[in-house]
């Protein structure tokens, strides 16, 4: 069973996913904290628990690309829920700064049919 220890925040984070120093998927976070998130990554196969390493790409000038560890501890059919494993010094900071600097995701518009009009 999975626990929880720091409250995850909806954030829009690219990632790209290796296997055995592999990429073999991209993806991005729906929710993140310091100690896991939701990746959407559509089914990615593999075994519960399964280790990968996320490589994250902020597509912000002041956050640079960085890489940790992570366990996938369940999966549904948007994506993965992972907790980050080891943290080293750099990741860390990149995760702290992706926390800060990531701006929450753009809640989409409802369509207009949905409103009534159309």
């Amino acid at each position: 069973m999975e626990h929880r220890y720091a409250t995850r925040v909806p954030r829009r984070i690219n990632t790209l996913i290796y296997r055995q120093g592999l990429p073999v998927q991209v993806g991005r976070t729906r929710d993140i904290s310091r100690e896991g998130a939701f990746l959407e990554t559509g089914q990615l196969q593999g075994p519960l628990p399964d280790c990968l390493e996320l490589e994250f790409l902020p597509g912000m000038e002041s956050v640079e690309r960085f890489r940790l560890k992570a366990i996938v501890v369940h999966r549904h059919t948007a994506g993965i829920g992972i907790e980050f494993a080891w943290l080293d010094p750099r990741a860390e900071q990149g995760l702290r700064e992706c926390l800060r600097h990531s701006p929450p995701p753009v809640e989409q518009m409802p369509q207009p049919e949905a409103i009534g009009y159309g």
